[in-house]
């Protein structure tokens, strides 16, 4: 397997599992099809495969970004399976409201 290509498959641990097949499908389509183009051009010397390389390391930041998808997922199913009650959740009013009531 490719440098860049194992390089998507290990960052793709920080991506939420029910989103990771289909990120890491995305990304792999993205680089292969980059090679392949570089590829038909004659143009795969080490330079572009450098680039190949810088260019996976952005699937970092973007599994990072999905992060918080993660947290608001969870926190979601906390409070729909009753394990948040949803009195203690923010309202429009704030916690004071809490206090009052």
């Amino acid at each position: 397997m490719k440098l860049h290509l194992r390089l998507i498959a290990l960052i793709g641990v920080l991506v939420p599992r029910r989103l990771r097949a289909d990120w890491r499908h995305e990304w792999e389509a993205e680089l292969q099809y980059r090679e392949a183009l570089l590829t038909e051009w004659d143009h795969l010397d080490w330079r572009n495969k450098l680039d190949l390389l810088c260019r996976s390391t952005s699937a970092f930041w973007d599994a990072l970004s999905l992060q918080p998808v993660r947290k608001k997922f969870a926190f979601s199913a906390l409070v729909g399976a009753g394990a948040i009650p949803r009195q203690l959740l923010p309202t429009a009013h704030g916690p004071s409201t809490y206090l009052l009531s």
